[in-house]
């Protein structure tokens, strides 16, 4: 479930002018040819604008549109930058990604490839992520993904291409680099909908942030960090008095939830809060999600849940679920 650009400029544009002959009868040639520097396209993806993440399938089976990507271009040669990194990309609809105009990508004139690196999202606070062996670039889930918006923002993703030339363009495979928790909601029919109404739902007790190395991709969670909960679902307050699901998924780091702890926390509309604790101890693992369901009975704590660890999918031009 979408989108990017990015840019480095070439200025070895030749310019060949021929110098003006003069004679007695005052004839004149001129004659110039200008080369062009080829910016580099990143090809292969798809994206979708119709996934919604209440579906659950935002992101997992094609990159949204709605996200840009930023890319850490090297010479292939001596690994010396090429360029300012990093650059943005945009992803549109169809699987062409697109380097911003006001700093572009180019290939060298001289012909050596390029060694590229990866990240999604490309935003205000990944833009400094420019040196792909920094050891200090840290990325942080969001503490509200009850939107699209915020989920995507929540989603970290790398990958990248090695070699890239004008005969060998990149295409390039994503990975997720958080996991995921799709929740299936069910309210019990002696459950009033009204109680619902306007309330939050959270999984509490999260660490929130990564440490992660470009040059590989290389994740690691940062324990040190203060756990946060993350809200994840919304109910709003003029939902139909006949809803039964809810469904709805959020990021997260890997890390490991104690059983015996609350887990799921119910913030209803009068403020009230109901929390519900996890049975067992699981431990969560990137690039996996996990199914989380459970009923909502009157009680709203003798809640049966279980989890179950699946392979998440990994972004590939059409990326199907696997």
């Amino acid at each position: 479930m979408g989108r990017c650009r990015r840019r480095t400029v070439i200025s070895g544009i030749a310019l060949i002018c021929g110098m003006t002959l003069c004679s007695c009868s005052t004839t004149t040639e001129d004659s110039s040819v200008v080369t062009k520097p080829t910016p580099v396209e990143i090809v292969g993806l798809v994206g979708n604008k119709t996934n919604s993440r209440a579906s659950q399938g935002l992101q997992s089976t094609a990159l949204s549109t709605e996200v840009k990507m930023g890319l850490l271009a090297y010479n292939a040669a001596d690994q010396t930058a090429e360029g300012t990194n990093p650059y943005m990309y945009t992803i549109a609809e169809g699987g062409k990604m697109s380097c911003s105009t006001t700093n572009t990508l180019y290939y060298p004139f001289n012909g050596d490839a390029l060694n590229i690196y990866s990240f999604i999202p490309y935003n205000d606070a990944t833009s400094g992520y420019s040196d792909k062996d920094a050891t200090t670039y840290t990325f942080s889930i969001l503490s509200d993904q009850t939107s699209d918006a915020n989920y995507l923002t929540s989603d970290l993703m790398y990958g990248s291409f090695l070699n890239a030339t004008e005969t060998n363009q990149p295409s390039i495979r994503y990975y997720h680099k958080t996991a995921r928790l799709d929740v299936n909601l069910t309210r019990d029919a002696t459950l009033d909908m009204k109680y619902l109404k306007g309330a939050t739902f959270s999984i509490v007790g999260v660490k929130p942030k990564v440490k992660i190395l470009l040059s590989d991709g290389t994740v690691t969670t940062d324990d040190t960090a203060e756990e946060v909960s993350v809200d994840f679902l919304k109910i709003p307050t003029d939902a139909s008095d006949d809803l039964t699901t809810f469904n709805a998924s959020l990021r997260f780091p890997a890390q490991t939830f104690t059983g015996g702890n609350d887990f799921m926390r119910i913030t209803f509309a009068n403020g009230n809060t109901s929390s519900i604790k996890l049975k067992n101890t699981f431990t969560a693992v990137n690039g996996t999600y996990y199914p989380y369901s459970f009923t909502l009975s009157p009680t709203s704590v003798t809640i049966d849940s279980q989890l179950a660890k699946f392979s998440e999918v990994n972004i590939n031009g059409s990326a199907t679920e696997q």
